[in-house]
């Protein structure tokens, strides 16, 4: 079981393999596709590690994200069936409330701009 599942475009390959680097470097272990074994069926081994992985690894991670995310990811974010594991937690609650807070905060203030 690692503490971090990683998820990514073939395209992305080489930024992936930083950010890689920048969570191992703290001291968190990684699981991505390549640790597929010959023969292990893709999607289930893909959803044995994303369910494996740490809740605490995924929140470090995301807390950034929460940070700059726009209105669009969230509306995402809150209902994506990919993050039914963290729904629950207070954490993850806290961060989408405080993104909710700064994008009302956002669209307050360009509202009451005026011509």
């Amino acid at each position: 079981m690692a503490d971090v599942f990683v998820s990514y475009s073939r395209s992305d390959l080489t930024r992936v393999a930083s950010l890689v680097a920048a969570i191992k470097a703290k001291g968190w272990t990684v699981w991505r596709d390549p640790s597929i074994a010959a023969g292990q069926q893709f999607d289930d081994q893909i959803e044995t590690e994303l369910l494996a992985a740490s809740a605490d690894g995924a929140l470090e991670l995301l807390g950034p994200v929460f940070k700059t995310l726009a209105a669009g990811f969230l509306d995402h974010a809150k209902v994506d069936p990919g993050l039914d594991p963290l729904r629950e937690d207070p954490r993850f609650k806290a961060m989408v409330a405080a993104a909710e807070a700064r994008l009302a905060l956002g669209s307050g203030a360009s509202s009451s701009a005026g011509p």
